[in-house]
């Protein structure tokens, strides 16, 4: 896959490409079928897309939380067979770009023949580019459109604001029929406290992305991915409210294993959902809560 920056570097590009337009936050199932229009013979497959978030450009205090990193987001598109990723920085001079410049100069100079969007795509300075402006200004520079109809679950649109709100009530599993793949959270295992291996139950404590959204805390059957092994766990999100009250802590738990995890990056997949995050009056009524937590993920 050829990554291009600048889409003043487009210009080089001889051979028909095949784009689809957006930021796919997540990449879940609406983006999939966008995406996957762009496989047509004859033509290369592109995607044009920004770095940052146009939103949390423009607003800071509404920029929303990513469903998955740039770096994760850049591997995924690659799997798909993306030819040519057109991934720029959403600056000043993008932001004010008009709907009709955007068309020249994202589009046509870029080679693009196909332009491949979805239902609610917007564009240009204002977002006052639409599909319809998109289908009549493309056409007079010879390049094909497709716009994509909406993906639904269970009757709603498919979109990343769904599945944020998804995870916001801890509903990983619904999350996950629409991401196509678990929700996880990526980082380096920390020194804790210590405290569950005390309790028996030694839990793996990891630096979690600040962009990255983080489910409703609670408790979660998972899976941890390690050095391409996977292992059943149990995976705490939260502030340990029995204990101090620490920050945001995401700790997890592999079952019936005692590894070395310290210094090594684990991926955490969210399953399902078993309990919010409960304040107990004793550690001795918070290890035999967690012990039972413990049995019911091991015996489903």
């Amino acid at each position: 896959m050829i990554i291009i920056n600048d889409y003043r570097q487009g210009s080089e590009i001889t051979e028909p490409i095949a784009a689809a337009l957006g930021y796919f936050d997540g990449l879940h199932l609406g983006h999939q079928s966008i995406i996957s229009h762009t496989d047509i013979p004859g033509m290369k497959r592109g995607i044009i897309t920004f770095k940052n978030q146009p939103a949390g450009y423009i607003s800071h205090s509404r920029k929303p939380s990513r469903l998955m990193s740039l770096d994760d987001k850049i591997a995924m598109m690659d799997q798909m067979g993306t030819d040519y990723l057109f991934l720029y920085e959403f600056t000043e001079e993008i932001r004010n770009i008009s709907k009709a410049d955007f068309v020249k100069c994202f589009l046509s100079e870029c080679n693009v023949k196909l332009a491949v969007a979805g239902f609610n795509f917007r564009f240009g300075r204002n977002k006052e580019g639409d599909t319809g402006f998109l289908q009549s200004q493309c056409s007079d520079f010879g390049i094909d459109t497709k716009i994509i109809p909406p993906v639904l679950y269970e009757g709603e649109v498919i979109s990343s604001t769904l599945i944020r709100d998804k995870l916001y009530k801890g509903d990983v599993a619904s999350a996950a029929k629409m991401l196509t793949r678990p929700f996880y959270l990526k980082g380096t295992v920390m020194q804790g406290k210590r405290l569950g291996r005390s309790f028996g139950f030694p839990t793996a404590n990891i630096k979690v992305d600040e962009e990255i959204i983080v489910p409703k805390w609670g408790v979660y059957r998972t899976n941890v991915i390690v050095e391409g092994n996977c292992y059943k766990s149990i995976t705490n999100v939260g502030n340990n409210p029995t204990i101090e009250g620490d920050p945001l802590r995401v700790e997890t738990h592999l079952l019936d294993m005692d590894l070395d995890l310290y210094g090594k990056t684990i991926r955490i997949d969210f399953i399902d959902h078993i309990r919010d995050e409960i304040k107990f009056t004793s550690l001795d009524e918070l290890r035999c809560r967690v012990l039972a937590d413990i049995d019911a993920v091991r015996n489903s």
